[in-house]
């Protein structure tokens, strides 16, 4: 019947219209879908590996108050029992004072050792001994990357970049602490001046990635002032090799930022930590992570980790963290030394002192 047709003509409109919107959808989701997909296939692969036995973790989410005037202030000690005097001197170009870098371009400390040695003498002469120095940042500098994203080496120049800065920081009578990766280098991809900057949280995420990052950046860097190591001859002006700039900014646990794609849980890049602090350990040399805030300085405290000290870094925050200079280092319960690797420079006006 007419009647009948044409309602049936209509339904089947109705259908192929709610088809379209259901496939232009999925089109505008594919990329996140297959970005979804390399996630899970990650969690497969941790699924095969032994997962780690980390058994001091803890959250410090109560400050406890304790009677500075009573108590006296409790100052971290270096792990050699003195009071480490230092400054950030974090990078002359982020990402690109250590090897070539994703543009091509190349201004590591090699290319200006003059004006870096007049930097390193001034901060001798106030009496400063040890120096923080970002090096593959977000891994745009310094880092080779594979066709598959994978870190596959050293950058061209990376060697003598950071022989360069080890012997300039020698002369002056200053120990290094360089800072191998910076969070940054699990946030989204961006695309900066025709290239492609971060976007690689698999490299701590996925069981291959952490052990590709090991294998290609890590241990060919530490082996090489290591003992036995072609510039062991260097190694005294290393005070520790700083493993990852703030990583409770990509902890899922802790407080992942907004910019981080796939927060990693603690005990994936846990087990990270400790092989790569393991493998410094091999080579002779103490470890640390850059701890961001006081007040999850427990988690890194964490015996299975195998650092040598903690790190805080203290921008005064009450809202979000401990007050540094009202909490002493004993109300912490912690196990191993903690020192201050970042502050302002300038001062807080809320917080003058």
């Amino acid at each position: 019947m007419p009647f009948l047709k044409e309602l049936r003509d209509q339904e089947d409109a109705v259908e192929v219209r709610a088809w379209a919107v259901y496939l232009d959808k999925v089109s505008r989701e594919v990329a996140a879908s297959i970005a979804k997909e390399e996630y899970r296939l990650a969690i497969d692969r941790w699924d095969q590996v032994t997962p780690p036995k980390l058994v001091g973790r803890r959250r410090v989410e109560v400050e406890q108050r304790a009677d500075v005037s009573a108590h006296g202030p409790s100052l971290p000690k270096a792990p050699d029992g003195g009071l480490m005097v230092g400054v950030n001197y974090p990078w002359r170009h982020y990402g690109g004072d250590f090897g070539a870098t994703v543009w091509g371009s190349r201004a590591g400390v090699a290319t200006a050792p003059a004006e870096i040695a007049e930097d390193f003498a001034a901060m001798a002469a106030h009496g400063v001994e040890v120096a923080r120095w970002f090096v593959f940042t977000d891994a745009r500098g310094g880092v080779r990357i594979d066709a598959a994203g994978w870190p596959a080496g050293l950058a061209a120049g990376t060697l003598d970049d950071l022989d360069a800065a080890l012997a300039i920081a020698s002369a002056a009578g200053v120990r290094l602490v360089p800072v191998l990766f910076d969070h940054s280098l699990a946030f989204r991809a961006t695309a900066s001046a025709g290239a492609r900057v971060g976007g690689h949280g698999h490299w701590l995420g996925d069981p291959e990635g952490q052990a590709r990052l090991l294998e290609s950046i890590v241990a060919p860097v530490v082996a090489r002032y290591g003992p036995g190591g072609a510039r062991a001859d260097l190694a005294t002006a290393i005070e520790a090799w700083d493993l990852l700039n703030e990583p409770d900014w990509i902890v899922a646990e802790l407080s992942p930022s907004r910019q981080v794609e796939w927060p990693v849980p603690f005990d994936v890049l846990g087990l990270w930590i400790r092989d790569a602090a393991a493998l410094v350990h091999r080579h002779g040399a103490r470890v640390t992570v850059g701890g961001a805030r006081l007040r999850f300085a427990g988690w890194w405290d964490d015996p299975g980790l195998g650092l040598d000290f903690l790190q805080a870094h203290a921008y005064y925050a009450p809202a979000h963290d401990f007050d540094l200079l009202a909490t002493p280092h004993h109300a912490l319960g912690l196990r191993r030394p903690l020192l201050i690797g970042e502050c302002a420079a300038h001062g807080d006006p809320a917080d003058p002192r």
